[in-house]
């Protein structure tokens, strides 16, 4: 019976994504960018030299990882020489540096607390273990929220003890508390994720809060040291990022969502979308992917990221079991574009996208219209001011010769 619980589930999403029913709008006809334009011009999206006052500093060195945890690379705000000829800016602002040093328990595993976790709960399959990519200004109340769950049924991890650690410079973890995982309802609804069960809400305390930066979070289960990785951006007011859909924009399909529910290395990348957001990293944006697709998924779509060559950035998923479904989907994103416009300050330079729910999302955020692309393929509708593009490459290479927008 388990198997064909997903089987459905799977169906079910599959058949749902494309189906959307975007709200009725009259946005003014903004003029279009050209989908080819010169390496010397503004790519599709992109700014043609905004100021980069209010932007975020980084902390130290923070470390990429895979959904294992194991320390990739590192980032460091550096000043990188380029050139400046012929109208492009070579320059960049970040520059990666090894990162080598692995993470080390202060202390070994220890028994589960309660009798049955081990048969009931651990053995149901691997560790799907994740947390949510948390986006703060510096001041504010800083909130962990972690996922414990075993098997392809996400078979929850109840009450049992978890370590919370931060990583404030490459290799040097701290950690800061010590908590427990939910039962359903055992914390009230926090930052609209309600209590499902082997949920972690931790306040960081006032003492260790984090400064402007990016952090890598790690939650550990004491009782067999499997580990919930995520990250805890602390971005000042002002901070300029890329926002993007995944499936359908940085992937080939829409569907590809639902078949990574199987083979979260089945779908492909659409040509020049690495390429595209190396080029938005390298000169010093924030990238935010925001998908629809259920949080479940996170850690084989953070995999598939880092294994396809794209930057570092940060992963926003649905709580819907099975993702969010056309206008609920074009619902969802635009409250937490909302959110981020206008509880945190982000603002978005560029904002990269497929079908009609995007669009709207964007434009509802109050995203300028001539910094929307949408990838051909889903909709032909109305571009009320966006551009519509066959692939990334010339919006790359476009990219590639923008002033960085930090030193």
């Amino acid at each position: 019976m388990g198997a064909l619980r997903l089987i459905v589930l799977v169906g079910l999403f599959v058949s749902a994504c494309g189906v959307t029913k975007p709200p009725e709008r009259d946005v003014p006809e903004s003029p279009k960018l050209p989908a080819q334009a010169s390496v010397s011009d503004t790519s599709p999206g992109a700014p043609s030299g905004a100021s980069s006052e209010g932007e975020a500093s980084d902390s130290a060195p923070v470390t990429e990882t895979d959904d294992g945890g194991d320390d990739v690379d590192t980032e460091t705000p550096s000043t990188n020489a380029g050139s400046t000829t012929g109208g492009c800016d070579t320059r960049t602002a970040t520059a990666a540096s090894a990162c080598t040093a692995a993470f080390q328990p202060d202390s070994g595993t220890e028994t589960f607390d309660r009798p049955t976790t081990r048969f009931f709960t651990v053995l149901q399959g691997s560790a799907n273990h994740r947390g949510i990519d948390t986006i703060v200004n510096p001041g504010d109340e800083q909130i962990l929220i972690g996922k414990f769950a075993y098997g392809p049924f996400d078979a929850d991890l109840v009450h049992e003890k978890v370590e919370v650690w931060i990583e404030r410079q490459c290799g040097a973890w701290s950690k800061i508390g010590t908590t427990w995982t939910s039962d359903d309802g055992d914390y009230p609804t926090t930052n609209g994720v309600s209590d499902t069960g082997g949920r972690v809400f931790f306040r960081v305390p006032v003492a260790a809060a984090l400064p402007a930066g990016d952090f890598r979070v790690k939650m550990l289960v004491k009782g067999d040291h499997s580990e919930a990785n995520f990250w805890l951006h602390v971005w000042p007011k002002g901070t300029r990022a890329v926002v993007s859909d995944i499936d359908g924009t940085m992937t080939t399909q829409e569907t590809d969502g639902a078949w990574s529910w199987l083979d979260a290395n089945s779908p492909l990348a659409q040509t020049g979308a690495p390429e595209l957001m190396q080029a938005y990293f390298a000169k010093g944006y924030r990238i935010i992917n925001l998908t629809a697709r259920p949080e479940r998924l996170t850690n084989g779509t953070r995999q598939w990221f880092l294994d396809n060559g794209f930057p570092r950035g940060t992963f926003h998923l649905a709580q819907s079991n099975i993702g969010e479904l056309g206008s609920a989907a074009y619902e969802y994103k635009r409250a937490y574009l909302d959110e981020l416009v206008n509880d945190k300050g982000v603002l978005f330079d560029a904002a990269i996208g497929n079908k009609d729910t995007d669009l709207n999302a964007y434009l509802d955020a109050g995203i300028d219209p001539a910094r929307i692309t949408l990838i051909e393929g889903e909709y032909d509708g109305d571009l009320m001011g966006a551009t519509r593009v066959a692939d990334y490459l010339a919006a790359a290479q476009n990219v590639g010769c923008l002033a960085p927008i930090r030193p």
